[in-house]
């Protein structure tokens, strides 16, 4: 199991990691606009794919592109 260090340690990159999104979050919300901002951080889901796919060697799978060309459509509809 995991030791005491390790738990604190995923804590602790939890909290930092979290953090720093929220605090860039929000700087952007200020200079950009609720709106744009919001658009931006739609974007999650293709960096999570573009990392899955290069760090752990996934594959990407019809329903994931179908999802990230719907997603895509709808951002620059919605600019």
């Amino acid at each position: 199991g995991a030791g005491i260090a390790q738990i604190g340690g995923a804590l602790l990159v939890g909290l930092f990691s979290y953090g720093f999104s929220i605090v860039f979050y929000i700087t952007a919300a200020q200079q950009l606009g609720a709106t744009r901002s919001q658009l931006i951080f739609s974007s999650a889901p293709y960096f999570a794919i573009a990392l899955s796919v290069l760090w752990l060697g996934e594959t990407i799978s019809a329903v994931q592109i179908v999802a990230a060309l719907i997603v895509g459509v709808s951002i620059v509809l919605l600019t």
